[in-house]
């Protein structure tokens, strides 16, 4: 009676553990995994405040208007980021390709509360968030040498 029980048991923990692997993911009505990035892709408007400095010469500042992309990142993006010391292996699932100006584009990594993870080193920094689903504000600063420097502080309202 002892194994008739023991299988019994195993057959209940068998079922036990297939139900909580289907109720681990979470399914949208169509049957597919929900992808947190889907709240934030679409056409923008981006704002792009430039700036320009070398030593011993003023800063010259420029903003334009441009109508761009944020996409969920695909592996040839990391060839279109502009930051190129991004390609450090992170999770393809977590990143978002921005299109924000003519030839200009980044594919930072995305946590799910729309905050970007922080890049910086020493001859870039890049970091920005959502403020909600349709809103974007990020920066991308970059040292083009010894004693210059450009970035830009873009945001970004969904069309």
């Amino acid at each position: 009676m002892p194994a008739k029980k023991l299988l019994t048991f195993s057959l209940l923990l068998s079922l036990v553990a297939v139900a909580s692997l289907l109720q681990g993911c979470k399914k949208d009505d169509d049957g597919t995994t929900e992808d947190f990035r889907d709240a934030y892709t679409g056409q923008y408007e981006f704002t792009v405040a430039s700036y320009y400095w070398t030593i011993n010469t003023p800063t010259s500042y420029d903003t334009n208007v441009y109508v761009g992309t944020i996409t969920k990142f695909v592996p040839g993006d990391v060839e279109i980021d502009t930051l190129i010391f991004n390609n450090k292996g992170e999770e393809i699932s977590n990143r978002i390709t921005i299109k924000y100006a003519p030839n200009l584009a980044i594919a930072p990594v995305l946590n799910e509360d729309g905050t970007f993870v922080r890049e910086s080193e020493v001859t870039f920094n890049r970091e920005g968030a959502f403020q909600d689903p349709n809103t974007l504000e990020f920066i991308v600063a970059t040292k083009a040498g010894q004693g210059s420097a450009q970035g830009a502080y873009i945001t970004a309202v969904r069309k």
